[in-house]
């Protein structure tokens, strides 16, 4: 019965993975429509593939654990993950440390965020955002058999071209390491489990990753037409097989008040990037809706979004709840 319900579990974990389609290359085509282009072409900044650039500023640590240092663990570990995304450009530790000394941002007790803010916002430097933080709390529980530790994390990603907070976010997480160990150890592993995958997952909706259609072609398989798009993000963009990407169309909005034209961001539907055909630069996009694969032209927009992260987060997170089952079971 027990070896049934975790055989269950783990159908439930493979059924709820997103697998990338696999695009067989031979079977594509041209058609007229897939040379229709779109009226207004996508920013420069889109088409030159000019990556956001994020500076993380030392994090506070108010939890007055001051022997581990939790503050600069957090710190590291945030430009650690947000390096790794590879969709940002990451100002390195060290400007980053002058940067905060020049306006002088220190890592004090109850920090005033609304003075820190006005700081950042006059900060300048080319920096379109910034991540700043606090270590809230942090709880070490030693027992005979290892150390239970728990963190909480306070996040924000600041908008420096618009001056406001872009997003803010409170995280927890907890770490049990077996035998005698070094507690500040175990805080820095329960740091990371805190703040990865909300910071990827956050970072994702506050900033968005927008690529653009290169080119069409229509696709045939099992008498199911649907599209293949090819667009300028790739591996070096973040962009991995089995992501979804929304499908974005521009389009002009004159405010009726001011006068003033604008470009509106049309959210069309979805796409998922396929298995094959990825390049640094490049990759290829399977849409298959009906009710859009008529609609697509070269120049619309591709837009990132955080479903992929979302569900590997969701799957870590069952896998760690299925261990604890596990051990409990074999103790019974």
């Amino acid at each position: 019965m027990r070896r049934a319900l975790v055989l269950f579990l783990l159908l439930l974990l493979v059924v709820g993975c997103e697998v990338a389609p696999e695009v067989k290359m031979a079977q594509l085509t041209k058609r007229q429509e897939d040379y229709k282009v779109a009226k207004i072409k996508p920013p420069s900044y889109i088409i030159k593939k000019r990556k956001p650039r994020i500076v993380v500023l030392p994090f506070s640590d108010t939890t007055g654990l001051s022997q581990c240092r939790l503050g600069v663990m957090a710190t590291d570990i945030v430009q650690n993950i947000v390096a790794s995304a590879g969709s940002y450009s990451v100002v390195e530790r060290a400007k980053a440390k002058a940067l905060a000394k020049e306006i002088g941002f220190q890592e004090t007790h109850g920090a005033d965020w609304g003075e820190l803010e006005k700081k950042y916002f006059a900060m300048g430097k080319n920096i379109d955002y910034a991540i700043v933080g606090t270590v809230s709390s942090a709880d070490a529980t030693v027992g005979k058999s290892g150390v239970v530790t728990e963190v909480s994390m306070y996040v924000r990603i600041i908008d420096m071209n618009r001056g406001s907070v872009a997003q803010s976010f409170t995280v927890k997480g907890s770490h049990y390491q077996e035998g005698v160990v070094n507690p500040c150890a175990v805080f820095q592993k329960a740091l990371e489990d805190a703040v990865k995958c909300p910071l990827l997952i956050r970072l994702r909706e506050a900033i968005p990753l927008y690529g653009y259609v290169r080119e069409i072609r229509t696709y045939v398989k099992d008498g199911k037409m649907s599209k293949v798009l090819f667009v300028n993000l790739g591996s070096s963009d973040g962009i991995a097989p089995g992501d979804k990407v929304k499908i974005v169309k521009l389009e002009k909005f004159v405010d009726p008040v001011t006068g003033k034209v604008s470009n509106r961001y049309v959210e069309l539907g979805e796409g998922i990037v396929a298995k094959n055909g990825l390049l640094p630069n490049e990759s290829m996009v399977l849409v298959e809706d009906p009710n859009l694969v008529d609609k697509l032209k070269i120049g619309y927009l591709v837009k990132a979004t955080s479903s992929k992260v979302a569900g590997e987060c969701a799957g870590k997170h069952f896998l760690q709840g299925l261990n604890i089952i596990l051990k409990q079971m074999q103790q019974q």
